[in-house]
């Protein structure tokens, strides 16, 4: 399902942003006692989320005497947990939530409490576009909240680029999100940046590395949405169009077969992938999430010289990339929701925000703190907007995933043809939106 944030509303909305200056959202007092305890799960959304929420924990108790108990569960155990905490009346009262995660409570006894009765014109006037909101409403209702969104963008290193002479008319085009470059010319770029450094006549540095073993959501993902396919059609019947999915599949295998990638990236996970590049065995990348390319790379591995650049344009004119949101959801059977509710609330104040905004993940208000309002590299996770496809939100997309990443390991490995698994993909899929 795509993102509907999209024209020039949008584009107006983001020129303003790195100057937006919101007054705080003041909070209308409960009557609460003062040893009135909420019950918070959070994914590791960000290192140590206990020591880094608590001091806005902290703040919130004292304006509101509410405490919070916060619980980190584990992103491949989150929703597991969640359903079997609900069915026996023991979930908290708020929870973290992800695009693929929350649509299975939806529909697990309707497990989330509708938030519509919440969301007020104030409320909603805190986004920096409504549709970073409004792309969340399910059959007239919302069930989740976001309070943060990630974008992905592209990257090169530089040292390599340099090194191999790369075409600057081409690099230009990749560094303005007002021209475009696509496969043909990505081929090229791979072709320069894979070479023998050292001239002992071995290729030591290669272009790119598709992780063949992950299990990622987003790793074939890229690659089928800028194929021009999708898993899942706007009204949640199954795609996975076998045209597109073969378009992938192929294209990664002919990169695979002119030796563009490291031997053995079919039995790479997506962490290798993303330390390949890291530490300049591969020149190009296309996962860079906002963790990675603003904070953790430069500081982490100061041999990097990368540059982030803009996505391609597929064979059939799709320019896409990944778009997820950190999403907060009030439990059905929870007895606190107007607490749960000023919770999320506080979540949206200019401080969070702006803390939010040196995390990797990006402000929904448009908040930054004044070290990422300089950051050039900033505007271009915004930038992309346009272009982004939302992580799969529907029930069965964890089991469809298994299978998706399959199939392109067994293209990766030579087991199957690029048609063979589009096809096998396709009719398993099939069997398990049955299941």
């Amino acid at each position: 399902m795509r993102v509907g944030i999209h024209g020039n509303g949008l584009r107006t909305a983001l020129g303003r942003l790195l100057v937006m200056v919101l007054a705080p959202l003041a909070l209308v007092p409960l009557a609460v006692a003062q040893e009135t305890t909420l019950d918070f799960w959070v994914m590791p959304f960000v290192d140590q989320p206990e020591a880094a929420l608590a001091p806005f924990l902290e703040e919130f108790e004292q304006e509101t005497g509410i405490r919070v108990n916060l619980t980190v569960v584990a992103y491949g155990e989150s929703l597991e947990r969640l359903q079997t905490a609900i069915a026996a009346r023991r979930g908290p009262d708020l929870t973290y939530m992800t695009d693929g995660r929350f649509l299975p409570l939806v529909e697990f006894g309707q497990a989330l409490a509708p938030l519509s009765p919440f969301i007020t014109e104030g409320f909603r006037g805190r986004y920096v576009d409504p549709q970073i909101l409004d792309g969340y409403e399910v059959d007239g209702e919302f069930y989740v909240v976001p309070f943060g969104f990630v974008t992905y963008l592209w990257a090169i290193n530089l040292d390599h680029v340099e090194a191999a002479d790369v075409d600057e008319e081409l690099l230009a085009r990749m560094r303005d999100p007002e021209s475009t470059w696509d496969w043909d010319d990505l081929e090229v770029l791979l072709d320069a940046l894979t070479r023998d450094t050292t001239g002992d006549g071995r290729i030591d540095t290669w272009g790119y590395a598709y992780p063949g073993a992950s299990a990622f959501l987003h790793s074939f993902l890229l690659w089928l949405w800028n194929a021009g396919g999708d898993v899942f059609t706007p009204d949640g019947e199954l795609s996975l169009e076998v045209d597109a999915v073969e378009r992938a599949f192929e294209y990664l295998v002919r990169l695979n077969d002119a030796g563009y990638m490291p031997p053995g990236a079919e039995s790479m996970g997506g962490p290798d992938a993303i330390d390949a590049f890291a530490t300049g065995r591969t020149s190009v990348i296309n996962n860079v999430w906002p963790a990675n390319g603003l904070f953790v790379w430069p500081s982490q591995f100061e041999d990097l010289d990368f540059e982030l650049v803009y996505p391609p344009v597929g064979p059939t004119g799709a320019r896409t990339t990944y778009y997820g949101s950190a999403l907060l959801a009030v439990l059905s059977q929870s007895e606190k929701q107007e607490e749960a509710w000023q919770l999320i609330e506080f979540f949206l104040r200019p401080a969070f925000q702006e803390w939010l905004s040196e995390t990797g993940f990006f402000p929904v208000t448009g908040e930054l703190s004044a070290e990422m309002a300089v950051n050039p590299d900033v505007q271009k996770y915004y930038d992309v907007l346009p272009w982004t496809v939302s992580e799969p939100r529907h029930p069965r997309t964890a089991a469809v995933q298994r299978l998706w990443n399959a199939e392109a390991q067994a293209v990766m490995i030579g087991q199957k043809t690029p048609r063979q698994a589009a096809e096998d993909l396709h009719r398993q899929a099939t069997q398990a939106m049955q299941d």
